[in-house]
């Protein structure tokens, strides 16, 4: 898994998915939790460094090519990801209470 799929290409397409739901509450719901899936991924999922859960080894690579173009999100930036997607899930759940949940979290 690479960190530009998980952080640019992953919410782009749940974005796209978003824009069919119609009741207001569960799109808020729905993407909040993503923005703070997204946040807590970018916060214990260390960059570029292979992580040991047991028996279990993950890393998550730091570039993506796409076209023979790279994207790349350096290590450096796994707390800005954290503040941007933990901001974006503040701002979906208070979304709701606002009734601007239709074309705020889709966007």
């Amino acid at each position: 898994m690479s960190a530009p799929f998980i952080w640019i290409i992953f919410p782009l397409g749940v974005g796209f998915l978003l824009l069919f739901i119609t009741n207001q509450r569960i799109l808020s719901i729905l993407g909040g939790v993503t923005g703070l899936l997204l946040a807590v991924t970018a916060q214990f999922f260390p960059i570029d460094t292979a992580l040991s859960l047991g028996s279990l080894s993950l890393k998550i690579q730091s570039s993506f090519t796409i076209f023979g173009r790279s994207l790349v999100i350096q290590p450096a930036e796994g707390p800005l990801l954290t503040i941007i997607y933990g901001a974006v899930a503040l701002w979906f759940f208070g979304a709701e209470a606002a009734d601007s949940a239709k074309r705020l979290v889709p966007i």
